[in-house]
């Protein structure tokens, strides 16, 4: 690399932008094929591409050693400090990265790791000053717990939260999302007092929001009826699964998994309360759901049928014998607890 500090005003407006990427990104070798794909180069620009990351290692700005480019660490900082990496300057990498976590999250396979580390950095680098920025926090939310990282999530849960309180305003529904959020993570980590502190949040910007979406609420509900009934205040779990339920009932586009999940955890609370008759209505309104959505052989499903068989056996017997027979409540607040984790957010 030249000793001298390049010149910023010697190159192009297209060379800077290749500089915002390097700057944005882990300090990594890369070959030109990896480049192409990561900067979204159409076909018809790859040789003029080629022609300007090879420029820019002549000049100094990259480094080049056998065919592998990269940018030194002090010229990451010189860049960063010179042009300062905007959203706009970084749209179609920001675009790559966000549509490689979102193929892995819908296609239920855990995302790759360089890309999430591609995110962190560019997360880092990028001013929190709009939305993008927030999606990104949100991608890298589900990635993390996707791979059962759920401090890791937490991290980017606060970021999340950070950036939308900064540039929107306290009520408005995005806020709430970033705080439903973080109860989700809550949840995972079996917090459930911090849980339902977030879910309190959420669930307050939402009531006072006519433009919040009626399923984001429901979600919500739901998840706190979840976290209530892991704390053992039943009578809590079911006020919210029933807020959860005619929410989604109301809505054009029901969410029939979500609305299986409610009325599962309902059943376990009126098992709880001793309340068995309800409690076997409500876990058949959850199969009665769930086999419209899931495969029949879908472990959630196959549970809850283990699960239907015991509360109306349990049932049974209630109504003949003085005393009954208790379930394991070990089996059930595995399922809870399970289905939780695999809670579809929208």
């Amino acid at each position: 690399m030249s000793t001298a500090t390049p010149d910023i005003q010697n190159i192009s407006s297209t060379e800077k932008q290749y500089l915002c990427y390097f700057a944005s990104l882990p300090l990594k070798k890369w070959t030109i094929p990896e480049l192409i794909e990561l900067f979204d180069i159409p076909d018809e620009s790859q040789v003029n591409f080629f022609d300007s990351i090879y420029d820019l290692s002549k000049t100094g700005w990259l480094q080049r050693e056998n065919g592998l480019y990269s940018m030194p660490f002090e010229m990451q900082l010189h860049t960063r400090r010179k042009i300062r990496p905007t959203y706009e300057q970084c749209e179609y990498l920001f675009d790559t990265i966000i549509q490689k976590l979102e193929l892995s999250a819908n296609e239920n396979k855990k995302p790759n790791h360089e890309y999430i580390s591609y995110a962190e950095s560019l997360l880092d680098v990028l001013p929190e000053e709009n939305l993008e920025t927030a999606l990104l926090a949100t991608q890298l939310i589900e990635a993390h717990r996707q791979l059962n990282q759920n401090d890791k999530a937490l991290q980017y849960n606060q970021k999340y939260i950070n950036i939308v309180e900064k540039i929107l305003d306290n009520n408005h529904p995005e806020v709430a999302n970033s705080y439903f959020s973080m109860a989700m993570t809550y949840t995972r980590l079996r917090m459930f007092e911090k849980a339902v502190e977030f879910n309190m949040k959420a669930a307050s910007i939402y009531e006072q929001n006519n433009e919040a979406n009626d399923i984001e609420k429901a979600a919500n509900y739901s998840n706190l009826s979840i976290n209530y009934y892991q704390l053992k205040n039943y009578s809590k779990s079911l006020e919210y699964g029933y807020k959860s339920v005619a929410l989604n009932d109301k809505t054009s586009k029901k969410n029939y998994h979500l609305q299986g999940i409610t009325y599962c955890n309902m059943a376990m609370s009126y098992y709880s309360l001793k309340e068995y008759k309800h409690a076997t209505d409500c876990i058949d309104k959850a199969i009665d759901v769930h086999q419209k959505v899931l495969p029949f052989d879908h472990p959630d499903l196959k549970e809850e049928l283990l699960i239907q068989h015991d509360l109306h056996s349990a049932y049974k017997l209630y109504k003949n014998l003085p005393a009954i027979i208790e379930i394991s409540m070990a089996t059930l607040s595995l399922l809870i607890i399970t289905v939780a984790i695999y809670f579809i957010y929208l």
